[in-house]
């Protein structure tokens, strides 16, 4: 692993929060200009069951939604939310 040029912290609801079976987990992060897609991306590495709903995933800072291009910065929190249904 690399230089960790500081952390995040991603909140994991849902069907997520089962699979890692935890709510929360910190990512490192390994450049200065890190994005959604990268800190996504270290999670799907750890819990490879995540690829299935990356797709549809929403990722959400500071109650406003990001694109998985979004840039992330040390000291930021995260939530991650599978699709969300319902009638």
């Amino acid at each position: 692993m690399g230089l960790v040029r500081g952390e995040v912290t991603v909140r994991l609801w849902s069907s997520l929060c089962e699979l890692a079976g935890r709510e929360t987990v910190v990512v490192p992060l390994l450049r200065e200009e890190a994005t959604v897609r990268e800190v996504v991306n270290r999670l799907a590495e750890s819990w490879p069951e995540m690829n299935a709903v990356l797709p549809s995933l929403l990722v959400a800072r500071d109650c406003q939604y990001l694109s998985l291009d979004s840039a992330v910065e040390s000291g930021d929190e995260l939530s991650l939310m599978p699709p969300l249904s319902g009638g």
